[in-house]
């Protein structure tokens, strides 16, 4: 009887010493491979907040200061109805996901988007990171069906993939600081 005791200890400790070993080892990525669709469906249900929860870390934190504004930058994209309420510049490197949320129902908002569609062209993978380029269309009341070609880099962020989000997945052109701005020019006669 002690032999078979000392036996199962044996095996028990054994196995406990195997899985400890296993977990030593690099994380592999968790199965995510959907986190771009899942981003791109909460944005195309005006879905914000969790759109937003598939931002990588890096992309809701500040790493870096933020740059005081100077005269120079005044990056703004005019896309063609002023509420008054002026521009809502982007902070430089990261986004809080009010700041988010906001950027997002305004520019949806000022466009008067109705509804947003997406089709993903290729995925190109570079270790554990992923680059997705997709076609998406903005339908608009002002502007009419608003289509471009978008880069979506996916990043390891702990075990899963995740969004390195930019302002330029709102429109290609957008960079950190650009303001979008929405007037309506009446036509000459």
């Amino acid at each position: 009887m002690k032999y078979l005791y000392k036996r199962i200890i044996s095996v028990l400790l054994l196995g406990a010493m195997l899985l400890s070993a296993a977990g030593c080892g690099s994380n592999p990525i968790v199965a995510d491979e959907d986190c771009f669709e899942k981003f791109m469906d909460a944005i195309c249900e005006f879905d914000f907040t969790t759109a937003y929860s598939y931002l990588s870390v890096t992309s809701k934190e500040m790493t870096t200061p933020k740059p005081e504004p100077t005269e120079e930058a005044s990056d703004e994209i005019e896309v063609g109805t002023d509420d008054g309420a002026g521009p809502t510049p982007l902070p430089t490197n990261y986004i809080e996901s009010a700041d988010f949320v906001k950027k997002y129902e305004a520019i949806f908002d000022g466009l008067g988007v109705t509804s947003v569609s997406f089709e993903k062209l290729s995925v190109e993978t570079d270790g554990d990171d992923q680059t997705v380029k997709f076609k998406m269309t903005y339908f608009t009341e002002i502007a009419g069906a608003l289509s471009n070609e978008y880069e979506m880099k996916l990043v390891k962020d702990g075990i899963k993939l995740r969004v390195a989000w930019t302002p330029a997945l709102i429109f290609p052109e957008m960079h950190w600081g650009d303001v979008v701005r929405v007037t309506k020019v009446p036509a000459r006669r």
